[in-house]
Parts: C-alpha cells; sequence; structure tokens
C-alpha cells in the first residue's frame, strides 16, 4: 500500500512537470524502509508532546514562522521520562479497564516499564473492573524552573476541574483569613431529596479545613466556595494563569462549572509546590 501511494504521488508529480521523468525514474526505484512496532509506539507516545510544543510556537511566534528553514527548536523534555510517562500511563489505563493487576505496558523503546512498579496497589473491588475511563493525559514539570520534562496524552483540551479545583478554594480562603484549623461543614445539599442513606452517611458535618482538603470533602468545599464567593476563586485562579470556565447552579459549579486544561492546571499547580512562586 505505501508502494503504491509512492508512486501515486511521483505519476501526478510527473504530470504536473514538477519532476523530470528521469527524476520520476530513479525515485521509483528508492526502496520504502517500513517502521516496525516499536518506532509506531515511539510515535505514539509523543504525539500530545508534539501537539502541545507547536501550540507553544504558534503562540510565541505565530503559524508563520513554522514554514521557515533553519529553525532549531530545543525542548525540556527527558526522553527517558517521557517514555517511563507514557508506558505507566498506558499500564493504569489499562488496569482502570479492567485489565490484570501485574499487567504492564512496555516502554516505547521495548524496555519494561519500570514506572509500572511504581503505581499504588487497587483496591479489591476495583480489580478486573472496567470503570470505562476512555483515556487519559500526564504531565510533569519542574516547580522550580517551570520545564516541563514530560507530557502525555491531550494536555491542551478543557477537561471539567470537579474536585481538582478545591486547593483554590482554600487558597482563597486563607487569603480572606481563613486558616487549615478553621472549622467548615461538610453536609449535603440544603435538600437531599435523591441521596440515598449511604450517600448521606458520607458527609462528615464538622471538620477542620486541612482534613476537607485533605479528604477531598465535597460538601465542605461546596460550603466554602459559597462562604467566599465564586467571583474570588476565579481571581486567585486567574493570578494563577488559570481561565476557569463559568459557574452554574446558586454559585456552586457543578461537575462541568469549571473547566481547564491539565497543561494550564499543573502549571497553576505548581505555585502550590513551590512555596507561592510560579
Amino acid at each position: 500500500a505505501a508502494q503504491a501511494q509512492q508512486f501515486r504521488g511521483l505519476s501526478e508529480m510527473h504530470e504536473a512537470g514538477t519532476i523530470t521523468t528521469r527524476e520520476y525514474r530513479e525515485a521509483t526505484k528508492e526502496p520504502i524502509e517500513l517502521n516496525g512496532p516499536g518506532a509506531r509506539a515511539e510515535s505514539d507516545s509523543i504525539q500530545g508532546l508534539i501537539a502541545y510544543l507547536l501550540s507553544e510556537f504558534k503562540a510565541r511566534y505565530g503559524s508563520p514562522a513554522l514554514g521557515r528553514s533553519g529553525l532549531r527548536v530545543v525542548t525540556t523534555i527527558d526522553g527517558d521520562l517521557q517514555r517511563q510517562a507514557s508506558c505507566v500511563l498506558e499500564t493504569h489505563l489499562a488496569r482502570l479497564q479492567g485489565a490484570d493487576i501485574s499487567y504492564a505496558v512496555p516502554a516505547a523503546d521495548g524496555s519494561r516499564c519500570l514506572a509500572a512498579d511504581l503505581l499504588p496497589p487497587m483496591r479489591p473491588g476495583d480489580i478486573g473492573v472496567d470503570h470505562r475511563i476512555e483515556g487519559a493525559a500526564l504531565m510533569i514539570l519542574d516547580v522550580a524552573s517551570g520545564e516541563v520534562l514530560s507530557a502525555v496524552g491531550d494536555i491542551l483540551s478543557p477537561r471539567p476541574l470537579g474536585e481538582m479545583a478545591d486547593p483554590f478554594i482554600y487558597l482563597t480562603a486563607f487569603a480572606q483569613g481563613y486558616a487549615p484549623g478553621s472549622m467548615i461543614l461538610d453536609l449535603p445539599p440544603a435538600a437531599p431529596t435523591d441521596l440515598e442513606a449511604s450517600d448521606l452517611a458520607a458527609y462528615k458535618g464538622p471538620v477542620r479545613v486541612r482534613t476537607a482538603l485533605a479528604n477531598g470533602y465535597r460538601g465542605a468545599a461546596e460550603r466554602m466556595l459559597a462562604l467566599v464567593g465564586p467571583e474570588s476563586v476565579r481571581r486567585t485562579m486567574a493570578a494563577l494563569g488559570l481561565r476557569p470556565g463559568p459557574v452554574f447552579g446558586d454559585g456552586i459549579p457543578e461537575d462541568a462549572g469549571w473547566q481547564e486544561s491539565l497543561a494550564r492546571l499543573v502549571h497553576a499547580y505548581s505555585a502550590l509546590a513551590n512555596r507561592g512562586l510560579l
């Protein structure tokens, strides 16, 4: 199929007059070297990275710059880390889709995925269960320098933040005078008519802010958001480079309320890991 496409392309070039008859004959004699499965896996593992690099390049220099010759782009990507990040993400995704807990996807270069040994063990009830998670993405950042060390999957498309927005809610609360030891109520919605008894039992009542944040208590996060105000949280997020989507409901974001790309989210998180420096 590749050879047929080669002849077709050369024939059209010859008919259009862009190559001579001699060039056409010499080109048809050139053999086609096919990449093996390993090369294809290597290519698949960097598709998300390539998309990210192109996006960054266009934002800095504009699309016309891509057509210039002589450009040399140097990235901060760690090759070994990129391959391990790709295989460990694929391994974790496969296990969440029902694969055996010992299953591991090899690295793109055919070597063993060492990072798969570092994945946390799955709960017994999750083993062999298809959680219907179709895709995933991963990004590793040096929080001190801001350098991107690895990027796998689609890190540019907006995704619902959900409880990943909680750190920004509580950061806003700290700026308004709350402390990690302050009390917050983890309670269900005002009219929990559609909640089962087991769902109601998941709410903890009065808890410390640090406990609510560490455990991802939804009732507490929504209560804190109502206290500090959605617009205040949006300003906090904007200061960290985020562009959160709209807020729905009575000032409370639904699961799809705030959306942001993984690339921007990881960059914003880096400030929290770097003593507030972005």
